[in-house]
């Protein structure tokens, strides 16, 4: 089914660093766009069969078949299919959540096996079977597919460059110039970002929280850094996250079990759910006829910098994109040289109630 497909497409979310370098290599062989949850990073960022997160981009219309790998909802139908679905089959531990009964999403095939493992049996299968015909017309869509991604990549990192040069501290520019100063191997826990901004290339260098709870990223990192103490471990997240995660038990945590982690806070006065997603909701609302957004905003904000400092760790506050490099810089050094967590509040626009 997959070789004979015109229009394949992959999606997973909790693929580890194991099986990513085989969903690499069957995309590329069968010319398939890839759509991941914001967990785990599946493919580089950079990768020109990479697209959105599934959440965000919608199944192209033309797709008649979607390989499914330790996911649980591969995309998100909008009642646009109408009566038509692609094939689809599932391959995972667990492919119908039996955990949970009546959660599976329906499909054709749902394969248990370890992800790289079938990965791998798959590359091989495709490769041995596939026709002269298959494969010039999986190279042809390969071609196609990877013009597009890279202009949508391309789109981003420039749109970002822009509101960085206009001396705007914007969520893009300061995730842009964040992407350029974070090494390779550096692992990254982020909640509400723009994942591919970061530039992430390597398997088991991204994270994020998998679910609906916020607060998580800052934690997760600190328990990060205590298993791996040589690796150098950076959180991002915006400032209603840092405030569900409590930082002063955060910071005093990383502080007592020495696992210094360089807190990036995307601090824009509010968060999504109670702003943007309330005007989304109900455009024609109270909230959006009044401009008023209580209960979405986060003002007046206190200086998270400040506090950082009271309990013995590095802190800075950020409000022009001019500084942020230097000031991350200054915080990879307070990690590896003094031992000491940072945390650098990176002041954005406040936030308002549009996208």
């Amino acid at each position: 089914a997959l070789r004979q497909s015109e229009a394949p497409l992959i999606s997973t979310e909790w693929l580890d660093a194991l099986g990513a370098p085989w969903l690499t290599e069957l995309a590329e062989l069968i010319g398939a766009p890839v759509i991941t949850g914001d967990t785990m990073l599946a493919l580089p960022a950079d990768h020109p069969l990479a697209r959105a997160d599934v959440r965000a981009f919608p199944l192209p219309p033309e797709t008649d078949f979607v390989l499914a790998v330790e996911t649980i909802v591969p995309w998100l139908p909008d009642g646009r299919e109408g009566g038509r679905r692609p094939r689809v089959a599932f391959i995972g531990r667990d492919p119908i959540a039996s955990a949970t009964p009546i959660y599976d999403f329906p499909s054709d095939w749902s394969l248990i096996a370890r992800a790289d493992k079938a990965l791998a049996r798959l590359v091989e299968l495709v490769k041995q079977a596939a026709t002269a015909s298959q494969r010039d017309r999986c190279r042809a869509r390969r071609d196609r597919l990877e013009a597009d991604g890279r202009e949508r990549f391309r789109t981003l990192v420039e749109r970002a460059g822009a509101e960085e040069r206009s001396g705007t501290l914007t969520r893009d520019a300061a995730l842009g110039i964040v992407g350029r100063v974070l090494e390779p191997e550096w692992i990254v826990f982020h909640e509400m970002v723009e994942p591919p901004l970061l530039r992430r290339t390597r398997p088991g260098t991204l994270f994020g929280d998998g679910g609906s709870g916020i607060g998580w990223a800052a934690a997760a990192a600190i328990g990060a850094k205590v298993a791996s103490p040589d690796q150098p471990v950076v959180a991002i997240c915006g400032d209603g996250s840092w405030f569900f995660a409590n930082p002063t038990a955060c910071l005093w945590t990383a502080q007592y079990h020495r696992a210094p982690v360089i807190f990036i806070v995307m601090n824009n006065g509010g968060y999504r759910t109670g702003t943007v997603l309330v005007a989304k909701s109900y455009p024609d609302g109270f909230a959006v006829r009044s401009r008023n957004f209580e209960g979405g905003w986060l003002t007046p904000s206190p200086d998270f910098a400040a506090e950082a400092r009271a309990l013995g760790c590095h802190g800075e506050q950020v409000k022009d994109p001019g500084q942020l490099a230097e000031a991350l810089r200054r915080a990879m050094d307070a990690a590896s040289v003094e031992g000491a967590s940072t945390v650098l509040d990176v002041r954005l626009p406040q936030i308002g109630g549009v996208a």
